[in-house]
């Protein structure tokens, strides 16, 4: 039977609080999203590494970063300014 008194009842507690209000991840789980970038046209495999990182990092899937950091890692779009109309 559970008791109010239960230590892992604190500590489950102490670390979703942490989890749930820390302003970022620490620097080590942050440099794998901030160096990933879109190789060829594999967009389903970076989307599929991206969504690890993120979570790992325990960002959110609509956070500014975590868009910013999906549009950073994509290829630059070809020029259209050599195209004639």
């Amino acid at each position: 039977m559970m008791q109010d008194n239960d230590e892992w009842i604190w500590n489950e507690w102490v670390a979703n609080f942490e989890q749930a209000f820390a302003d970022t991840p620490p620097p080590n789980k942050l440099t794998p999203i901030s160096q990933l970038e879109m190789r060829s046209d594999e967009i389903d495999g970076y989307i599929v590494v991206l969504e690890h990182l993120r979570l790992k990092a325990g960002w959110e899937r609509d956070a500014h970063d975590t868009l910013e950091m999906f549009k950073k890692g994509l290829p630059e779009a070809p020029s259209l300014g050599n195209i004639a109309t």
